[in-house]
């Protein structure tokens, strides 16, 4: 009885996991007809609701309840550029981003120019293993980044991941763009190549294809160039590309483009800052894996309403933390300021304070996003960092006349200059430039270490350890205390 009891046990228990080995392998196999992805570019650390801006918790809510409602059918993706540019952000150095992208759940993430601000080990941290410095629970992508120490990939990133949905296969393929290195500041990029990427993508994707079973290709692209967009459209077979995704140019694109074989290509970018989330919804066919059919749109930020209680809560935890520090009023508008004057007022500021001939910073570094700001709004620490977040510090050197005039042909850097100077006369306070005269200029190391500058061949070079955020907010802060508004364009 006992020996029969024990037969009977085998079989019970056998039968049991031939059934649950049933059910694992039909719910892998689930048959996919539809993919969406869905993406964010450049969001450059907008945690908390700002104008248009929606911030993260209403993002997070609208990305996690898609990928709870159909898991089998949805992508979160990023295309890099998404810590850089907030106080809240910039202070644990894009820590905060990683932990609720891990909490909303994104499949991968390509390296952008600005993820070089604080330098490359910063993405390393998060990928090394120790949860007390942060650790993403999702791949970097940057397939054409290369090591010039070894002409190697860097190798905590990744080319590509692959992902499994139901019974699809779906590659990912992420890369930044070759031009881009002009965007990084030089000791951050002085160790690394940035690489042609459409050969290295067509290379990894008919390994895909043809070695590794899968079915659909995305290309992430940190870049916006709309004839490699078509290029990549344009490969067929173990070649081809299903869905692009751009960034870096901050556009809002959602298009078709004629691909190989008169398929639809769909390419999408969603502007920056979160104000929008970009959406590709691809129609497959369940039994041989192929796009049939494919659509692209934007989902706009300020058509979400709901917010997620856990990032919120979270955030509202970093917020309180902060106030002190980043709420603090440090003075108030007394014009509608815009861009345009920012650009007039900081290089005269700098040629003021460090007693230069001339001061010159780059366009560039005072971002759009912060813009308008409206006459008696208060500035604070927050919006300092809106207005330049990056840790650009303060050099001065002495140039010649005809190294300076090889400053003012150079036409790529987007150089802005103080009042007394015109670079198309070719005058400093409205005498010609003197070829064998030494002038002092003062700038951003962001623009005095680019090597075609002459800069670095200047004499009498002087670092002061200042950021030229702060000598900004000193000076505005400086006016408050004097009971006066900050009114940028009436600066002497």
């Amino acid at each position: 009885m006992s020996r029969m009891k024990f037969f009977l046990s085998i079989i019970l228990i056998f039968t049991v996991v031939f059934f649950l080995i049933g059910c694992e392998q039909e719910e892998s196999e689930k048959k996919v007809s539809k993919l969406t992805i869905y993406s964010l570019n450049d969001f450059h650390g907008a945690l908390v609701p700002s104008g248009e801006q929606p911030g993260f918790a209403k993002i997070g809510k609208y990305l996690k309840d898609q990928k709870r409602s159909n898991p089998d059918e949805t992508i979160i993706l990023s295309a890099g550029d998404m810590f850089q540019g907030t106080a809240l952000s910039n202070l644990e150095r894009g820590r905060y981003v990683v932990d609720l992208m891990n909490n909303i759940g994104f499949d991968a993430m390509a390296i952008g120019n600005h993820e070089f601000d604080w330098g490359l080990d910063v993405i390393k941290s998060y990928t090394d293993g120790n949860l007390e410095n942060g650790e993403a629970n999702f791949p970097f992508l940057g397939a054409n980044i290369i090591e010039k120490s070894t002409g190697e990939r860097v190798d905590y990133l990744d080319a590509y991941t692959i992902i499994q949905r139901g019974n699809l296969k779906v590659g990912i393929i992420g890369a930044i763009g070759k031009d881009l290195e002009d965007d990084i500041a030089t000791p951050m990029i002085q160790d690394y190549d940035l690489v042609d990427s459409l050969p290295i993508i067509k290379d990894i994707t008919k390994d895909l294809r043809a070695n590794k079973g899968v079915n659909i290709v995305i290309v992430n692209l940190h870049e916006m160039d709309e004839f490699l967009n078509a290029q990549l459209a344009g490969l067929e077979g173990d070649y081809q590309i299903d869905a692009i995704i751009n960034g870096h140019a901050h556009r809002t694109m959602n298009q078709l483009i004629r691909g190989s074989n008169n398929r639809q290509v769909p390419v999408v970018q969603a502007g920056s800052s979160g104000e929008y989330i970009g959406r590709i919804i691809l129609t497959i066919d369940p039994e041989n894996k192929t796009v049939t059919d494919a659509n692209v749109n934007l989902v706009y930020g300020t058509s979400l309403v709901e917010e997620d209680p856990e990032i919120k809560e979270y955030l509202d935890e970093k917020i309180v933390e902060t106030a002190p520090i980043f709420e603090r009023v440090i003075g108030i508008a007394g014009e509608l300021v815009s861009r345009a004057k920012v650009w007039d007022w900081a290089p005269d500021l700098l040629k003021n304070v460090y007693d230069a001939d001339l001061g010159i910073i780059n366009s560039g570094g005072i971002r759009a996003a912060a813009f308008n700001i409206f006459y008696d709004q208060e500035i604070t620490i927050n919006k300092m960092f809106e207005i330049m977040p990056f840790d650009n510090s303060i050099k001065s050197t002495y140039l010649t006349g005809a190294q300076l005039m090889d400053v003012f042909r150079d036409s790529k850097n987007g150089l802005v200059y103080s009042d007394n100077v015109d670079r198309n006369q070719k005058t400093v306070n409205g005498e010609p430039v003197d070829p064998e005269k030494l002038y002092k200029v003062v700038t951003i190391d962001y623009v005095f270490d680019k090597t075609e500058l002459p800069f670095i061949n200047g004499v009498d070079t002087v670092v002061y350890g200042h950021l030229f955020r702060d000598v900004m907010a000193e000076e505005i802060e400086r006016l408050h205390n004097l009971g006066q508004k900050w009114i940028p364009s009436k600066y002497e």
